[in-house]
C-alpha cells in the first residue's frame, strides 16, 4: 500500500548523503534563514500542516530529517521546487557531495513534470537529468542528459509517449532502489532531531 506522502498528486523533495547535525551546523553558521529550529518533531504532522499547502507560494519553509528506515540519505522537504533547489545547492556545496532533486506529479496535478536531477556538490552543475514535462504549447516532451545511473531502467525511455518514459511510479521505483522508500509511511519516523526552517513572518 502506498504511503500518504507517495499518494500526493504533486510534491518534490531532495536527498543528500550526510548527517542532520552537519546540515544544522552549516545553516547556523551561514545565517541565511531567519528562523531555524533543531528539534524533535512529528515529521509527518509538520509537513502536512505547515509546509505542503504552501507549494507554489513565495513562503520558504523546509524540513530536513533522517528517516530511521534509510541508511545513508537525509530527506529535505520544502514549500516548493525553487526553495528546495536553492537550499540543497548551498548544502551540497558546503559538504562537497552531490544531491538528488525529485519531482513527482500525477495527471491530476497542474504541474505535469516528472523527473529527477542530480547536481554536482562543488560546481552545482547538473550531472544527470531525466524528465517529462509539458511545454508552453501544452505538448508533453522528454529530456535526458548525462550518463544513466545504477538505479535507472533505460528501457522505460524507449516508450512512445513522453509522459510514459518517466512518471511518478517510475520515480518511486528509482527512489526505492536508492534506498529511500517513499512508499512506506515509516519514512516519517525518525529517532533523531530534525531541522525546521520557517521564513514566514
Amino acid at each position: 500500500m502506498i504511503s500518504k506522502l507517495g499518494s500526493l498528486d504533486s510534491f518534490c523533495f531532495s536527498m543528500i548523503a550526510c548527517g542532520v547535525n552537519d546540515i544544522y551546523d552549516i545553516l547556523a553558521r551561514e545565517g541565511h534563514y531567519k528562523k531555524i529550529m533543531y528539534v524533535e518533531v512529528d515529521v509527518g504532522e509538520i509537513f502536512f500542516e505547515e509546509i505542503y499547502h504552501l507549494n507554489g507560494k513565495s513562503i520558504d519553509k523546509g524540513l530536513i530529517f533522517k528517516p530511521d528506515i534509510t541508511k545513508d540519505f537525509v530527506i529535505i522537504l520544502g514549500s516548493g521546487r525553487d526553495f528546495l533547489e536553492s537550499l540543497s545547492k548551498r548544502l551540497s556545496y558546503h559538504i562537497g557531495i552531490n544531491f538528488i532533486l525529485m519531482e513527482l506529479n500525477t495527471e491530476k496535478s497542474d504541474n505535469k513534470k516528472n523527473g529527477f536531477t542530480i547536481y554536482d556538490g562543488i560546481t552545482s552543475k547538473k550531472v544527470r537529468e531525466v524528465a517529462s514535462f509539458e511545454n508552453s504549447f501544452g505538448k508533453m516532451k522528454f529530456t535526458e542528459a548525462g550518463e544513466p545511473m545504477y538505479f535507472e531502467n533505460p528501457e522505460y525511455y524507449k516508450r512512445e509517449k513522453a509522459a510514459d518514459k518517466i512518471n511518478k511510479e517510475i520515480i518511486l521505483e528509482y527512489v526505492n532502489k536508492i534506498g529511500v522508500d517513499i512508499g512506506n509511511d515509516k519514512i516519517f519516523e525518525t529517532s533523531k532531531k530534525c531541522i525546521f526552517i520557517d521564513q514566514e513572518e
